[in-house]
């Protein structure tokens, strides 16, 4: 069984909650779904993983002077630094790795909190960016072909459990978090020009 990376629990978290996912909600093939690795599996699918980003200082002012503690990276939704170097990595302009011991991180929203006045470094870092409500979106449309696959019009004692009022609802959360991808791009950098 795969075990979830340290730095994956606020996304397993947020698609948990964005797609309604219990711990054993109904068994497939003789799968149960959905466990935190499966959840992860289904991010990685759609993870983004960019290099050398820039951060964005946010300096303070206080008596005339500048202060540079807060930085903040373009995106959110982020693995979070406790997954590791291969996962995360924050990095000065000479390529020198900061320690965990001299920020904060919060990677559902990008923000980096040194511990000390920067006095305005570079900083950079290599990131695996999680664009949520994609994946959310992939879930629930995975969610309705188990559910086709799976259930049945039921009718007993005066009550009728429809299977099309499931995969209605279903669809309509699907292009709910489709709605809010909206366009995307991507940077490409050429390396045979100089």
């Amino acid at each position: 069984m795969a075990i979830v990376r340290d730095g994956m629990g606020h996304v397993v978290q947020r698609l948990r909650e964005n797609c309604s996912l219990g711990y054993s909600d109904y068994t497939l093939v003789g799968t149960d779904y959905w466990t935190d690795a499966q959840i992860q599996g289904y991010a990685d699918e759609y993870v983004e993983v960019l290099k050398r980003i820039p951060l964005s200082a946010f300096p303070i002012e206080s008596d005339g002077t500048l202060y540079y503690y807060h930085y903040e990276i373009p995106m959110k939704w982020l693995e979070n630094n406790t997954s590791g170097t291969s996962y995360f990595r924050l990095y000065n302009g000479v390529g020198s790795a900061i320690g965990t011991a001299d920020y904060t991180f919060d990677a559902v929203n990008g923000h980096v909190d040194f511990a000390a006045d920067t006095a305005g470094s570079i900083y950079y870092a290599d990131i695996r960016h999680y664009p949520i409500d994609e994946i959310s979106a992939q879930i629930w449309m995975l969610k309705i072909a188990h559910i086709s696959a799976n259930s049945f019009n039921i009718r007993m004692d005066n009550h009728t459990f429809n299977r099309n009022q499931r995969i209605e609802q279903y669809t309509k959360m699907m292009d709910f978090y489709r709605n809010k991808v909206g366009a995307s791009s991507k940077r490409i950098i050429r390396g045979d020009m100089s």
